[in-house]
């Protein structure tokens, strides 16, 4: 009976954290290691996420970017003005990545073609010379590493009837 109690406690220890409360509570002061104020945990996304809200951003934040300080609080690795800077610095990348000229990739991360166009209809895609697409505008998106389709290569090319270039 001692064994199978020893077996019980064990799987529970190894279950209940993915069952546990997220670590901090919506409302917690999030400090720096300084110390200093970087924002307020502004509310939760089940147990893994955090939305900290800075004094000009809402950011996601997995748990595990946090750690308490010796007296409890909440603390990031950053200051205040670097998260915001951070923010800044990859929304001006996500708008960068959707101007003419820029590659475009698939799902997949291979290349599909350059931003010939953007207008109201849509984002043009220069696939090769003499052949593009217009995407819907939703379709494709910006990111930190560029743009990025909801269509692969291959799908792009099998709808279209082109054959496989490799």
């Amino acid at each position: 009976m001692t064994r199978l109690l020893v077996s019980l406690a064990s799987l529970s220890l190894l279950v209940s954290p993915a069952f546990a409360a997220p670590p901090f509570a919506v409302g917690t002061a999030v400090v720096d290691p300084q110390g200093s104020p970087v924002g307020t945990i502004a509310a939760t996304e089940g147990d893994l996420i955090a939305i900290l809200r800075t004094d000009r951003h809402d950011i996601s934040m997995p748990f595990s970017s946090f750690s308490r300080d010796p007296s409890g609080r909440a603390v990031v690795a950053l200051s205040q003005a670097e998260l915001n800077a951070k923010v800044e610095a990859n929304r001006a990348a996500i708008a960068a990545s959707l101007e003419v000229g820029k590659p475009v990739k698939g799902p997949d991360g291979r290349l599909l073609g350059t931003i010939a166009a953007i207008s109201d209809q849509g984002i043009e895609v220069q696939l090769a010379p003499g052949r593009s697409v217009m995407f819907p505008r939703d379709s494709i998106v910006g990111g930190i590493d560029g743009a990025v389709a909801s269509i692969s290569l291959e799908e792009l090319e099998k709808r279209l009837g082109i054959p496989p270039v490799r």
